[in-house]
Protein backbone atom coordinates (compact mmCIF):
# COMPACT_ATOMS: atom_id res chain seq x y z
CA UNK A 1 0.00 0.00 0.00
CA UNK A 2 1.45 3.41 -0.94
CA UNK A 3 2.36 6.00 1.65
CA UNK A 4 0.80 9.39 0.93
CA UNK A 5 2.29 12.68 2.01
CA UNK A 6 0.18 15.86 1.86
CA UNK A 7 1.79 18.42 -0.44
CA UNK A 8 -0.43 21.49 -0.09
CA UNK A 9 -4.13 22.29 0.32
CA UNK A 10 -6.26 21.37 -2.70
CA UNK A 11 -7.50 24.96 -2.80
CA UNK A 12 -3.95 26.00 -3.82
CA UNK A 13 -4.40 24.15 -7.13
CA UNK A 14 -7.29 25.82 -8.99
CA UNK A 15 -9.49 23.94 -11.44
CA UNK A 16 -7.79 24.06 -14.83
CA UNK A 17 -4.49 24.92 -13.14
CA UNK A 18 -1.03 23.43 -12.78
CA UNK A 19 1.56 23.53 -10.03
CA UNK A 20 5.14 22.31 -9.65
CA UNK A 21 5.92 20.11 -6.65
CA UNK A 22 9.59 19.50 -5.80
CA UNK A 23 10.65 16.64 -3.53
CA UNK A 24 14.13 15.51 -2.54
CA UNK A 25 14.26 13.23 -5.58
CA UNK A 26 11.59 14.37 -8.07
CA UNK A 27 9.97 17.33 -9.77
CA UNK A 28 6.29 16.64 -10.33
CA UNK A 29 3.75 18.52 -12.40
CA UNK A 30 0.33 18.49 -10.75
CA UNK A 31 -2.72 19.32 -12.84
CA UNK A 32 -6.31 19.81 -11.73
CA UNK A 33 -8.91 19.43 -14.43
CA UNK A 34 -12.09 21.49 -14.64
CA UNK A 35 -14.05 18.57 -13.14
CA UNK A 36 -11.74 18.64 -10.09
CA UNK A 37 -9.73 15.49 -10.86
CA UNK A 38 -6.02 15.81 -10.01
CA UNK A 39 -3.11 14.19 -11.85
CA UNK A 40 0.61 14.10 -11.02
CA UNK A 41 3.32 13.27 -13.57
CA UNK A 42 7.06 13.69 -13.89
CA UNK A 43 7.62 17.33 -14.84
CA UNK A 44 9.93 16.53 -17.79
CA UNK A 45 8.54 15.91 -21.28
CA UNK A 46 9.82 12.46 -22.33
CA UNK A 47 10.57 13.73 -25.87
CA UNK A 48 12.24 17.09 -25.33
CA UNK A 49 12.69 17.39 -21.57
CA UNK A 50 10.66 20.61 -21.34
CA UNK A 51 8.76 21.30 -18.09
CA UNK A 52 5.23 19.94 -18.45
CA UNK A 53 3.89 22.24 -15.74
CA UNK A 54 4.23 25.10 -18.24
CA UNK A 55 2.00 23.35 -20.79
CA UNK A 56 -1.76 22.96 -21.13
CA UNK A 57 -3.85 19.94 -20.19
Amino acid sequence: MPNWTPAFPLEDLPRGGAKLLKTDTHKLALFRLEDGEVFAVDNACPHEGYPLVQGEV
